[in-house]
């Protein structure tokens, strides 16, 4: 793991040679500059097809490490490679082309456009640079097991590791993305009886660590088959937390090593916490108007974060999303589907109030269990969106992409479409009981 490959003698083997920086210039002193690239870059570029079973990347995204952690697993080989990824379906594989370039020294770029790899680098609606990911990468030193690469655009620093030939990618993506999926949200740090802080989890893998005094630190995070590994280290009362296991029987977090010994995180969870497949059942729902006449179904969606409100309506389910931080359900504003070229969308309403609704997918009400009722009694609040105070639901067509200018209008009157008997409004809804 920690032999040194020469730049000159690479080319002929891979294993077993002395130690020696590849990219050291020292022994070439008298040799031009553009003719030890060239050799370094032709290294690099051998030394990168020699794993037969692939490199795993762990990238960090966001400038200046503002972003989460990913595993990527790449084999290079014929001026291909062919990458995996926790970001995709397990068993899902794409292939593009690669190179070793010169450019400020040797640069590995995946150069034609790699669906896995280039993903999260896209622009989106909301951000031209996507999640900053970079897709070249400046070798700085490398060894026959280790590439340590610095990212071209963004400049965070990574490692690319041999992967051992008995490792399978797919079960290695499986067993990272269960855990990932495992992992509570919410934690206390404490060292024996002592409670140093708070401790949280991002969706997007960001860990924020806050004390008792306010202050927060915040740092990224990748998810292994073991738990989480940040980006740097943690450091609290004067020691020091990385590598993190997670034990999925008590849902805490134990650190790797002898640096953080004593140390653990608790979860933390509300007293009415309810756990992703606890919500499935069925249900009668009261409204403003009284106890509706529909017996509801929750039906989990598989994917451990939606859910499916069945029995509204024939020609269409409600989709509500768990959040796994706080045991909850949401349920949005959403796309339905097209009628006569029209899109359906079930609109946030505030029916008691200035009665404007909002077709932003952010507004909606949060469903949580009452702990005051007997048995299992889900209730309606309006979630944080400032945009708009949730209390109801209407259905509205668009002619497009919903805005002000794609209205068409409400569904009122198109009785097929209606959201519970003889209406196109949820109006208020309070309870959801559960009746087995």
């Amino acid at each position: 793991m920690k032999k040194i490959i020469n730049s000159i003698l690479i080319g002929a083997a891979v294993v077993g040679l002395s130690a020696c920086s590849l990219h050291d210039d020292t022994e070439l002193f008298g040799e031009p500059a553009a003719e030890r690239l060239e050799k370094s870059v032709a290294a690099d570029k051998t030394l990168l097809e020699s794993a037969s079973n692939g490199w795993e990347l762990h990238l960090w995204t966001g400038e200046e490490y503002s972003g989460g952690g990913y595993t990527y697993f790449m084999k290079f080989a014929n001026d291909k490679v062919t990458v995996s990824s926790d970001i995709a379906p397990a068993d899902m594989k794409t292939t593009s082309s690669y190179d070793v370039i010169s450019d400020q020294g040797p640069v590995l770029t995946v150069n034609t456009f790699n669906e896995i790899f280039h993903y999260l680098a896209e622009p989106s609606m909301d951000d031209d640079d996507g999640e900053q990911q970079d897709y070249e990468f400046v070798i700085m030193r490398t060894t026959n097991d280790s590439i340590y690469l610095r990212g071209k655009k963004w400049g965070n620093h990574m490692v690319m590791t041999r992967v051992a030939e008995s490792t399978n990618w797919e079960d290695e993506i499986n067993k990272m993305q269960q855990m990932d999926d495992d992992l509570m949200m919410t934690f206390a740090l404490t060292e024996g009886n002592d409670t140093l802080g708070d401790v949280s989890l991002s969706d997007d893998r960001i860990l924020t660590f806050t004390n008792k005094q306010g202050d927060y630190k915040k740092i990224p995070y990748y998810v292994s088959t073991k738990g989480i590994t940040l980006a740097k280290p943690l450091e609290v009362n004067g020691k020091s937390l990385q590598e993190l296991n997670y034990n999925t029987e008590d849902m805490s977090f134990t650190p790797e090593g002898t640096t953080a010994q004593g140390m653990k995180l608790s979860v933390m969870v509300p007293e009415n916490y309810m756990k992703y497949g606890e919500f499935a059942g069925d249900y009668n729902m009261a409204t403003y108007w009284g106890a509706s006449k529909l017996t509801l179904h929750l039906v989990p969606a598989g994917d451990g974060k939606t859910y499916l409100l069945k029995g509204m309506n024939a020609n269409f389910d409600l989709t509500l999303t768990y959040d796994k931080s706080t045991g909850t359900l949401n349920l949005n504003t959403q796309h339905l589907f097209d009628v006569n070229g029209n899109q359906l969308w079930l609109c946030g309403w505030n029916a008691f109030g200035e009665g404007y609704y909002t077709w932003s997918t952010d507004a909606g009400m949060v469903i949580s269990r009452d702990l005051s009722k007997q048995g299992t009694v889900l209730t309606f609040e309006p979630n944080d969106y400032a945009g708009l105070t949730t209390d109801s639901f209407i259905l509205v067509l668009f002619s497009g992409t919903p805005s002000s200018n794609t209205r068409v209008g409400s569904a009122k009157g198109m009785s097929s479409l209606y959201i519970q008997p003889g209406d196109y409004r949820l109006v208020g809804p309070i309870t959801l009981t559960k009746i087995n």
